[in-house]
Parts: C-alpha cells; structure tokens; sequence
C-alpha cells in the first residue's frame, strides 16, 4: 500500500515540477501532493492493526477528504524547519542552534502529525463500528417485532 502510493506520487511529483515555474500553482499542487502521500500512508498505518481490510477501504473512501485535509496540513508544517534558515549569514554563525532547531522541529511536526491521524482515523472506526453495531441491533429488533407479529 504505502509503496504503490509512494510510486504514484513520486511519478505525480515529477509531472508536476514544470508547474513550479508558476509560484502560484507551487503553493497549491505540492500540498496536495504531499498531502495525498501522508494521508495515504498515516491513515493506513492508524488503521492497519485495529481495521480489518474492508473496515479500512470503506474509511479511507468516506473520509478521503477531511483525512486530504490533515495530510496538507500538516505537510505544510512540515515545511517549518525551512523557515529557520532563511537567516543569511547569520544562519552559518547560529548553524549548531538552527540545526539542533530545525531536527527537534521536525521531530515536534512528525509526532504531532502520527498523534493527528491515530487519533482522527481511531475515532472514525470506533464511530463506524457504533453505528455498525446500532444497525445490526435495529436490523434484529426489527426482526424480533415481525416474528412476534408472525406468531
């Protein structure tokens, strides 16, 4: 799963390097882009212990969107720790500060983003299996009633 993702967006992502001669599209195609990629591949480790296959297929199809959201979200506070080094000169002086920086940053965006998707992907289960569970119990209560009317 995680591999054929990665082979589609790498492919995805080389197509659309030319667009990056238009600063505007730059902003708004890498985004999805990486955003696609992390909810592909955080969504699918969230569920993979918890959700059986169909579980999971039907998730990731019923909340692609708001999982999409996350995913560029937090791809662009990915992009953070860059921001710490648009410091000039300056930035070789404070180069051991920027980079002990920059990696606890990155660290912080990578644990805050794994945290974001369990928790969001584990809610979504347990509400689904709720109403799973609600249909199931209405489906049978539905047929005892006929079965009383029956008899």
């Amino acid at each position: 799963m995680s591999l054929s993702s990665f082979a589609v967006f790498l492919v995805l992502w080389l197509a659309s390097l030319p667009l990056s001669l238009f600063p505007p599209l730059t902003f708004v195609v890498q985004p999805i882009l990486w955003g696609w990629l992390t909810y592909r591949v955080m969504a699918y480790d969230a569920l993979a212990e918890h959700a059986d296959a169909q579980e999971r297929q039907t998730l990731l199809r019923a909340h692609r969107w708001q999982l999409l959201l996350i995913g560029a979200a937090t791809g662009a506070l990915g992009a953070l720790p860059t921001l710490l080094w648009l410091g000039g000169p300056l930035a070789y002086i404070f180069f051991p500060l920027l980079a002990a920086g920059a990696i606890w940053l990155y660290v912080l965006v990578f644990v805050f983003t794994g945290l974001w998707f369990q928790h969001f992907c584990l809610d979504m289960l347990t509400r689904h299996r709720a109403q799973r569970t609600a249909g199931q119990a209405a489906t049978l209560s539905l047929d005892d009633s006929v079965d009383r009317t029956a008899s």
